[in-house]
């Protein structure tokens, strides 16, 4: 026989209905007081149940009924009530309502069923949710199902909910307005294939793509309407608009650049400028839809930097601090500027433990006189000290590799400023992405903080493909593969192959890097390579393989700047000439200042690098013995605040230097030219008075003759022209010896600047390039020409683009010469791609 809960209520049964009354309030309420009720009357109803029937109020059994897909276990491990315990009301509440919570039922009841002499069965009677066996999504042509899949939060096995379905057509409406489909319909169709079983199609009809066409301003003096434009990071549509999505209408972009247009002004002491809402007009008709953006900006007067003042707990002399100000009085109100001063402030006091220091600042505005007050008022609390330093998101970067990056330890004094070299170390690793953030969390009652580091680990490998063509060597393919963190450990790993079509060019190396070798400051970088070479000098050998290994180790001196000291070896033999090989042992001492901000994209930062090497001698052992020295120097300056206008600046000079009667070898001469030296030119055409550019400048088809004097004649009969060079014709053996390819000074200077053309993946570069190798002097006398100096340089100018796209970087660029020679060839085109992963 069944039981009610309360035997004085017989029809009473406790049920959950959650989703029946969710739109009715008014229901609502009432079962809240019904609950209420019943929890009492359950409560009164519990002491009369003992003695009826001489039945214990004790529950002899669970059965739960209605599950289907979730086991029973499962369910009794989430309840409170448990065999052999009291039947209290209140517990069988709280177990419907979890029960209920777990999200998994549509309903859930509960009776109870008598049991003579041994007590009730508690009984749960539950009605599943039904779940999704299948999502699809149809009509959508424009964005991917990956793509729109991605934030849904509807899935396949999980349980129908309205909420989820609301939410998942809410995030397809968000994937098509930040693309720029404003009007398009997302309509859920849910089909039940059986009562607990649902398929959910999604069907999308899609509208045109809206642009924005027009943006117009008004109001303004201080800035253009085009300069308003630049500001933005909206754009008008352009022919570009396929690969950069520029003038796509996204209204979170133009709140954004809203934001962006009022900092402007407030640095120019525009402290009432005031922008209305947009107006956005779109212009739909069958033939084309477009969106005009009009902006109404109210500037206001300029203001000034009035009395600039520092009270409370002021540590040392006050005019010390605010000789630290970069905002003085008289100076034009600079708003963001008076918020760093803030932020200056307080890295000030937390440089010496004051982690908790307030600054606040008491700014008063004259309109009259229109100048602006400042005085900070700076309460220091007590110093704080660093607890526990952890990390988080670091799935592959293992945590004593970050770790060696901070500037702080743990139970040492808080230090603001060292906190945040150490998150600049950290991005300077390029594992990370610029979400990167150090935060403190306090512990409580106690002036420690603990030290959280989240990232998010980024691409830290690359593949690189380069594609080239000469005359000389055909297509050139080379690829190369770069792990930046291998393993997670801060090691670098790096593999390249590199093949030539008519030069047969082999060339594999490989290359591991150890920042800090057995977790000390020492590093270590290995290398090894084996290369099989047409001989492209003028002495024209044939082929020659090499074969080469290297191993250095560096230390840092103080700050940025390190030592590195490197051996390496390199054996070279001819394949097609009766020559003896070549042995060069090198030892190099190499001095590196380097800050730059990121291995990749740098944005600010120098990198200077003074190298001598020795190779040779009767210490180092092999066949000649000659010295080199190098001087690399980069610069990189960010132009303006968003890191996207950036100018790089280099410059490269290398001496050979011989040593008495040893010769240098052919091979280890300057040569320049090509994307990565001076564009314009071909690889490595520039090469001393002898290299191959002047070489071919200066020659001219000549018959080809045997050793007895006769014509050589091809397959076909005919008879065979080379190009000889006019300068050597007439000059004998001993004084050709003299004349040879490459020279033995180099200087190299690039400046570029990198601007985006159309969002952060589309981007511009404008570029200089000058340089020049010098041979020595004898080869000028013999050959009758001028041996340039120091600043007569070969000079080239041009342009590209370089476009981030999910297959990789790819660069287009063309370099023109600024001075043509007859029978020159006045430009050069380049193209490489270069993939992360």
């Amino acid at each position: 026989m069944h039981s009610p809960l309360v035997p004085e209520y017989p029809n009473v049964r406790l049920t959950s209905e959650r989703g029946k009354h969710a739109r009715c309030p008014g229901r609502r309420r009432g079962l809240v007081v019904w609950l209420i009720a019943l929890v009492v009357l359950l409560g009164q109803a519990a002491a009369q149940v003992q003695g009826q029937d001489g039945t214990p109020n004790i529950i002899h059994e669970i059965e739960i009924s209605g599950n289907v897909q979730i086991g029973k276990g499962e369910l009794l491990a989430n309840i409170a009530s448990r065999v052999g315990g009291p039947l209290e009301g209140r517990l069988v509440t709280q177990d419907i309502k979890t029960l209920f919570a777990l999200g998994l039922f549509q309903d859930v009841r509960a009776e109870a069923e008598e049991v003579p002499a041994r007590g009730y069965i508690l009984r749960f009677i539950v009605k599943e949710k039904p779940r999704i066996i299948a999502v699809t999504l149809s009509g959508n042509v424009q964005i991917s199902d990956k793509d729109l899949f991605e934030n849904m939060t509807i899935q396949v096995g999980s349980y129908f909910a309205k909420r989820l379905l609301e939410e998942s057509i809410e995030s397809i409406q968000s994937t098509y307005r930040t693309k720029g489909y404003l009007k398009v319909k997302v309509i859920p169709e849910v089909q039940p294939e059986s009562e607990l079983a649902y398929r959910v199609n999604i069907r999308i009809e899609e509208s045109p793509r809206l642009y924005i066409t027009d943006i117009r301003s008004s109001g303004t003096k201080v800035f253009s309407e085009l300069e308003i434009k630049r500001l933005m990071t909206s754009a008008e549509v352009d022919c570009f608009d396929w690969i950069t999505d520029s003038g796509v209408f996204d209204e979170q972009k133009i709140n954004q650049d809203l934001q962006i247009i009022v900092s402007e002004y407030l640095e120019r002491g525009y402290v009432r400028v005031f922008i209305e809402k947009p107006k956005v007009t779109l212009i739909h008709n069958p033939e084309f839809s477009k969106i005009i953006v009009e902006l109404d900006i109210s500037e206001g007067e300029q203001y000034f930097t009035g009395a600039m003042d520092i009270a409370g707990d002021i540590l040392g002399d006050k005019q010390s601090l605010l000789d630290q100000l970069p905002l003085k009085t008289g100076d034009v109100y600079n708003a963001i500027l008076q918020n760093r001063q803030l932020f200056g402030l307080r890295e000030t006091y937390q440089e010496q433990g004051y982690a908790f220091v307030q600054v606040r600042p008491d700014i008063r505005i004259n309109d009259a006189a229109r100048l602006v007050d400042v005085t900070y008022n700076i309460t220091k609390n007590e110093k704080a000290y660093i607890g526990r330093i952890e990390f988080q998101g670091n799935s592959e970067t293992r945590d004593y590799v970050m770790r060696r990056e901070f500037e702080v330890q743990e139970n040492q004094l808080y230090n603001g400023r060292k906190l945040r070299k150490s998150q600049q170390n950290l991005s300077a690793l390029g594992y990370f992405q610029p979400s990167l953030r150090i935060e403190t969390e306090p512990r409580e009652a106690q002036n420690v903080l603990d030290v959280v580091t989240r990232v998010q680990e980024t691409q830290t490998g690359t593949l690189q493909a380069q594609l080239g063509f000469s005359d000389q060597a055909g297509v050139t393919v080379a690829t190369s593969v770069s792990k930046g963190n291998f393993l997670g450990r801060g090691q670098t790993f790096r593999a390249t192959l590199q093949f030539s079509q008519r030069i047969v060019t082999q060339d594999y190396s490989v290359d591991f890097i150890e920042p800090h070798l057995f977790d000390t400051e020492f590093s270590s970088d290995s290398s090894a390579s084996y290369r099989v070479i047409e001989d492209q000098t003028e002495l024209d050998r044939g082929k020659f393989e090499e074969i080469s290994g290297s191993q250095g180790f560096g230390h840092p001196i103080v700050g940025p700047l390190r030592i590195n000291l490197a051996l390496s070896a390199l054996n070279r033999s001819f394949e097609d000439v009766d020559e003896p090989a070549v042995k060069l042992r090198t030892f190099t001492t190499a001095f590196i200042y380097r800050t730059v901000n990121h291995p990749i994209f740098p944005t600010s930062g120098s990198s200077i690098t003074l190298a001598v090497s020795q190779i040779g001698g009767q210490i180092l052992g092999g066949t000649t013995e000659y010295r080199r020295y190098r001087l690399r120097a980069q610069r990189f300056y960010s132009l303006n605040e968003d890191n996207t206008l950036i100018l790089m600046a280099k410059m490269r000079l290398g001496w050979l230097e011989q040593v008495g009667n040893n010769v240098i070898p052919p091979e280890e001469r300057f040569r320049l030219g090509g994307i990565n030296s001076i564009r314009g030119y071909r690889f490595n055409e520039i090469g001393g008075p002898f290299g191959r550019l002047e070489r071919e400048l200066n020659s001219v088809p000549r018959l080809a003759l045997d050793d007895q004097g006769q014509p050589i004649l091809d397959s076909s009969g005919n008879p065979v022209f080379i190009d000889v060079d006019t300068r050597i014709l007439g000059l004998d053996e001993a004084t050709l010896e003299d004349v040879e390819g490459g020279g033995i000074f180099e200087r190299l200077f690039n400046v570029e600047l990198l601007f985006p053309l159309a969002g952060d993946n589309f981007r511009g570069v404008v570029f200089y390039d000058a340089g020049q190798v010098n041979a020595e002097k004898v080869q000028y006398e013999i050959l009758n020409e001028d041996e340039p100096d120091f600043f007569d340089l070969l000079q080239s100018v041009g342009a590209g683009v370089r476009i981030i796209t999910p297959l990789g970087v790819f660069r287009f660029e063309y370099g023109r010469k600024l001075k043509v020679r007859e029978g020159e060839s006045p430009d050069e085109f380049d193209f490489t791609i270069s993939t992360l992963f």
